[in-house]
This record gives structure tokens, C-alpha cells and sequence, in this order.
């Protein structure tokens, strides 16, 4: 199916030894085909969430200058000089 194009996104979360062998091959299917291919369970939340937002019309295009400057300062670890 995805070597026809068949499938527009694939989400894989392999779990035990063969699972990881079906997982290069599905991974690989999926980026010879052009089709997105989302590994974890963070992305696939997140994509999940995005598709949710989009549905509702629930959402804002904005550079990521423009989103960078909403956050919140993170606190700054100063490098320590190499011996």
C-alpha cells in the first residue's frame, strides 16, 4: 500500500527485535514513496493535536520568529571554559 501510494502518512511505534526489522522497512517504503513517516508517540500527539486544531479551524500561521517571542525566557547555562 505505501509503495502504491495508497497511504498518506504512516505512524509506526515498533516495540521488540522484529518489530525494529519491520520498522526499517516500513520507514524506507515510506521515504522512497514521499509519504511522512512519524515514529514516536510525542509526534504522533502532536501531529494529532495539529489535525485537531486545523479540523476545528482552531489555529494561527505564524513565522517562527513570531512564535519564538511568545515563550517564556528560558533561564541561560553559561558554558564552562575547556581545559
Amino acid at each position: 500500500m505505501i509503495k502504491n501510494r495508497e497511504i498518506d502518512l504512516v505512524l509506526n511505534t515498533p516495540y521488540g527485535k522484529q518489530q525494529r526489522v519491520d520498522d526499517s522497512a516500513i520507514r524506507a517504503a515510506a521515504v522512497t514513496s514521499g509519504i511522512g513517516c512519524i515514529t514516536t508517540r510525542a509526534g504522533i500527539s502532536a501531529v494529532v493535536s495539529a489535525l485537531a486544531a486545523m479540523h476545528r479551524g482552531d489555529y494561527e500561521v505564524r513565522s517562527i520568529q513570531e512564535h519564538q517571542a511568545t515563550l517564556r525566557p528560558s533561564k541561560t547555562v553559561k558554558a564552562r571554559p575547556r581545559a
